[in-house]
């Protein structure tokens, strides 16, 4: 198993399953559901041995939470999830398969007891939802992170994330500020979860400009099916970047929903065999993509 270290990278929150913030967590609405589907059009491979070829991605999650509180200061919130990815690739030439099924479960503390800080630490696990093999595709990952309340306006970030699991660690930091520059523009630059501007056209109505990221958390590895050759079992990441433009609706604290367009740039596929060997990357060109997010908490 290789364990590897990032420097902070641009990755939006939405599309990294280790990072929740749990703004959610609410004494008198403890129940909270969230969705989201992204469809990019198909993108031409530009990898000499694979050109011509083209490849068609799409992703989804379904998240169900459940918070309580210990104390005025301290809550947990209990997660059950499902995830879906397509990297439509007829001419993939080492696995056949094109869709992955993802069950996740997790827990978070939340915690505000120390003054001007809010903290969050969980636990969660993810696994091949069509084979439930743990020992072939279980992952397992961690978040500490901590807020700091610096100004009225200016929000100061700290902490890390991390995963292990299919022969792959991983470990990000996580560093940061936000800031509510006025009454109508919000500005994050928290890496790697959330690179966005917002502006408020009133209080139910914005729009966002953010940084995303495709292919789950950034070197999230997965088993492929139907492998060719040595590539049985083989494992897989996926990665590409892009930003986009939404337009969100937000009621208080019990439903906001956003759809949105957005270009990504272009990315890879590094395929490897089930001992995490003999990789190769596979790059692929740009295209557009939609998204839609709806979330409810009653």
């Amino acid at each position: 198993m290789k364990l590897r270290y990032a420097l902070p990278i641009f990755v939006l929150a939405s599309s990294f399953e280790l990072v929740t913030d749990y703004s959610f967590v609410n004494k008198s609405h403890p129940v909270h559901f969230e969705g989201e589907f992204r469809d990019v059009t198909p993108a031409e491979f530009r990898t000499h041995s694979v050109r011509h070829s083209k490849v068609h991605y799409e992703d989804a999650h379904a998240f169900l939470y459940y918070s309580h509180y210990l104390t005025p200061h301290n809550s947990l919130s209990w997660k059950v999830g499902y995830s879906f990815l397509e990297f439509d690739w007829p001419k993939n030439p080492r696995f056949t398969e094109d869709d992955y099924h993802f069950a996740s479960a997790s827990v978070g503390w939340v915690s505000t007891s120390l003054k001007d800080w809010r903290w969050i630490l969980s636990a969660a696990t993810s696994v091949d939802a069509q084979t439930w093999d743990f020992g072939q595709s279980g992952v397992y990952y961690g978040l500490m992170w901590g807020r700091y309340q610096y100004t009225k306006t200016i929000g100061l970030h700290v902490g890390w994330a991390g995963y292990v699991g299919v022969e792959n660690g991983y470990i990000l930091p996580i560093v940061g500020i936000d800031w509510r520059a006025s009454k109508n523009w919000q500005i994050n630059a928290i890496f790697p979860i959330n690179v966005s501007i917002e502006y408020f056209f009133n209080k139910y109505w914005s729009t966002s400009l953010m940084w995303a990221t495709f292919g789950r958390p950034y070197r999230f590895p997965m088993r492929a099916h139907g492998g060719i050759g040595r590539y049985k079992n083989g494992i897989f990441e996926v990665y590409s970047k892009g930003a986009e433009l939404d337009l969100n609706f937000k009621t208080g604290h019990t439903f906001s929903a956003s759809v949105g367009a957005g270009w990504n740039f272009g990315g890879w596929i590094f395929i490897k065999d089930k001992h995490n060997h003999h990789g190769k990357y596979y790059k692929y060109d740009d295209a557009p993509y939609a998204q839609g997010k709806i979330e409810l908490t009653f």
